[in-house]
């Protein structure tokens, strides 16, 4: 590979010693094929050095019918931490076929302990090595913008 036009600099930064051109994506080999998972850029490194594909956790946890929307944060933090709106019509659903009363508003499935404990069961069971683990499930806040706060 030439590299880029005149530009030694911006060629010296993506391509290394070994003439390997760095795009900037992240994947994972599997049987001799690259899988691109997401982009390095969007990656953010915690205040331990790990670093973090927010993306990668993202799509993971949204496959959750628990889980609507998803958002991971941490960059300079200890640990990164998701917030999360749960899919308020599955909880219901679910809740329904459990026995478990919750109430009208949406404060109030939020609240309940067996949702929370529901909800946290998910990120564990998401959570894989290799991704960027959330942890342990901590907490969830009481109101209509569901939190659930994580760490390990």
């Amino acid at each position: 590979m030439l590299g880029y036009y005149r530009d030694v600099e911006k060629t010296k930064s993506a391509i290394d010693g070994e003439e390997y051109y760095h795009t900037g994506d992240i994947g994972v080999l599997e049987d001799d094929f690259l899988y691109i998972t997401g982009r390095k850029k969007k990656m953010f490194k915690a205040s331990g050095g790990k670093y973090t594909a927010p993306q990668v956790i993202e799509n993971l946890m949204r496959q959750s019918r628990f889980i609507e929307q998803i958002m991971v944060v941490g960059e300079g933090e200890r640990m990164p931490a998701a917030l999360i709106q749960p899919d308020f019509e599955f909880v219901r659903k679910w809740a329904s076929h459990k026995g478990v009363e919750l109430g009208k508003t949406r404060r109030e499935p939020v609240a309940n302990e067996a949702v929370k404990r529901r909800i946290a069961q998910e990120v564990d069971a998401y959570n894989q090595p290799g991704v960027g683990t959330l942890g342990t499930a901590k907490g969830l806040c009481t109101h209509a913008r569901c939190v659930l706060k994580t760490s390990s």
